[in-house]
Formats: C-alpha cells, sequence, structure tokens
C-alpha cells in the first residue's frame, strides 16, 4: 500500500487467508492471499465427487510457512486535494456540501484541511450525534475557539446541505438553507501542511475520521456566501456547479476512474483514495421518477465504513 499517503492501518491479529477465484479449470494457475501472525501449514484441496465428505477430497499440494507474513487493513476512502498552502491567509471563505451520513457514532471530516491536533486550518466536520461543526483556524495547533457547532443533528440515510461561512468578523453555519448557528470569530485563518479531504480529516498525520455515507457537490469558495445564497444553492440541490470563485469545487460527477476533477481556477484536483464508489444517486435524485434504464441525475462518491 505505499501508494496511499499516510492512512489510518489496523493491524488483524490471527489467520486470514483467501483465493483469488473460487475454482479453476485443468491447468490454470490460483492464488491464496495469507495475512497471519503466527507460523502455519496450509493444505491444497481437490475436491470429491461427495459433497461435504472430506475423505473424498485429494490433496494436490502442502507447505509450511514458518515465517509468516502479517498484512495491514487500511479502512476508509477519501478524496485527497492539495490544500492552502502554509501562511496562506484567507480573509473570508465558505464551505459548502450534500452529505447523507448512514450511522453516526465517531468524528468525521466532509471537507476539510485540518490535521488534528497540530495541523489545522478550516473545514465542516461531523460529531458522534451527527451534528455539523463548522471550524476556523490558522494551520497550526487545534484551538478550541475555532470551532462552531450547528443546534440540530442530521438524520441518518437524508440528505442535508451543510454550510459555513465566515466574513472576517462573523462565522455562520447554515444546515437545509436555514442558520443554525453564528457567532463573532475575527482570529487569523490560514492554510497549512495538511491536505484538503473530502470525507475525511487528519489525525496525528494519517487521513483518518472516514465520513460512513454520500457526498455530494463539495466546494470551498473564496468569499462569504449570503443568507440569501445559501438558500438558493439548497434550493439548487446540487445540480448547479457555483458561481463564484473557490479555491476549489469537486462536482464529483465522474462514474469511474481515480481523478477527482476540481473546476475551479486554482485546479486543485483530488484523487480517489481506497476505491470510494462513484455515481450514487445524489440530492435531486428521484428514484421514484426514474427507471432503471435512466441515466443517473447527479452524481457522488459514497465512502466505505470505517471498520
Amino acid at each position: 500500500m505505499s501508494s496511499l499517503p499516510p492512512h489510518r492501518r489496523i493491524d488483524l491479529a490471527g489467520l486470514h487467508a483467501y483465493a483469488d477465484r473460487e475454482s479453476v479449470y485443468p491447468g490454470e494457475r490460483i492464488k491464496f492471499y495469507v495475512s497471519s501472525h503466527t507460523p502455519y501449514d496450509i493444505e491444497i484441496r481437490r475436491l470429491g465427487t461427495v459433497v461435504g465428505d472430506r475423505g473424498s477430497d485429494t490433496i494436490v499440494a502442502t507447505q509450511a510457512q514458518p515465517r509468516p507474513m502479517q498484512q495491514p487493513v487500511y479502512p476508509g476512502s477519501y478524496i485527497h486535494a492539495i490544500g492552502l498552502q502554509p501562511g496562506f491567509v484567507v480573509n473570508q471563505i465558505t464551505i459548502e456540501c450534500w452529505v447523507r451520513p448512514t450511522v453516526a457514532g465517531a468524528w468525521t471530516g466532509l471537507v476539510t484541511q485540518h490535521d488534528y491536533p497540530s495541523a489545522c486550518s478550516f473545514g465542516l466536520f461531523l460529531d458522534p450525534t451527527l451534528t455539523p461543526y463548522f471550524y476556523l483556524g490558522d494551520g497550526a495547533a487545534w484551538q478550541q475557539a475555532g470551532d462552531c457547532a450547528a443546534h440540530l443533528c442530521l438524520t441518518p440515510g437524508t440528505w442535508h446541505h451543510v454550510v459555513g461561512t465566515w466574513d472576517g468578523r462573523t462565522r455562520c453555519l447554515y444546515v437545509d438553507g436555514q442558520r443554525s448557528a453564528a457567532n463573532g470569530f475575527t482570529g487569523y485563518v490560514a492554510g497549512g501542511v495538511s491536505p484538503i479531504r473530502l470525507g475525511a480529516y487528519g489525525n496525528n498525520g494519517v487521513a483518518d475520521q472516514f465520513l460512513d455515507g454520500d457526498l455530494a457537490m463539495p466546494v470551498i469558495y473564496t468569499e462569504a456566501l449570503t443568507a440569501s445564497e445559501v438558500l438558493g444553492r439548497f434550493n439548487d440541490r446540487g445540480r448547479t456547479p457555483p458561481a463564484r470563485p473557490a479555491f476549489g469545487c469537486w462536482p464529483l460527477d465522474h462514474r469511474e476512474g481515480v481523478l477527482a476533477p476540481d473546476i475551479s481556477d486554482d485546479a486543485r484536483h483530488g484523487t480517489m483514495i481506497n476505491n470510494g464508489t462513484w455515481n450514487i444517486g445524489g440530492p435531486s435524485f428521484a428514484d421514484a421518477k426514474v427507471t432503471q434504464f435512466s441515466a443517473c441525475r447527479a452524481s457522488v462518491i459514497m465512502t466505505p465504513a470505517r471498520q
């Protein structure tokens, strides 16, 4: 997994094995992949004619492995893009996305340039109760004053529009077109060493806190949207890319591949990490009105579960 950016890993104890196919024809090759923390013996059998009777099987190969290898697992998928560079001062900002969370239970990142606890620039997040948070920081250590929390929780399995705005003085957090929280913030906001992650944020230098759900139309604007503009974006249901200048806008309308193009002038093209799923019906998709042969009207990335 050397091609991955730094990523949370899980080292599995025990013996785990699988084959690259269920069966082979005579003369074909079959591969077995094994992860084990303890020595083991492997025995390959050709199935006999009596179902469930191992005595009718034929042993075709045996092998002892006194020096096993333990293979780590890298859970979670997200999109990785180049962040705003250290020292780049942000005077205004808006972060927008549509999200359909699957389950509650852990902190997750939506649209972030944030590596907790030492490289925290900005981002939209969900806490373990699916309450949205909007963070602003200077790209260095996390500060509690940088957090702004909504006064409601999102509903699992439902599309929600989440937007954080800051005009240099007042920070606002909107959910589904309505302002849910606001407070004064005149702190220093800047880029940092952390990358931009869509569907995750960093934890102690590695990608972690992956979104369990779907994400659509994430945007990082260079300006603060007004309340009426946020409402207009909510009513648009993720159909239209924004007209305002942006540090990055990823429509996520690809059907395959690992590239997530950024249509802003900054061209912060993202890379899909760990095989997320493209082309899930987005917030404007009415599945009850569309037959199985019709085109999907909105496309998003779905990130697999954290575990």
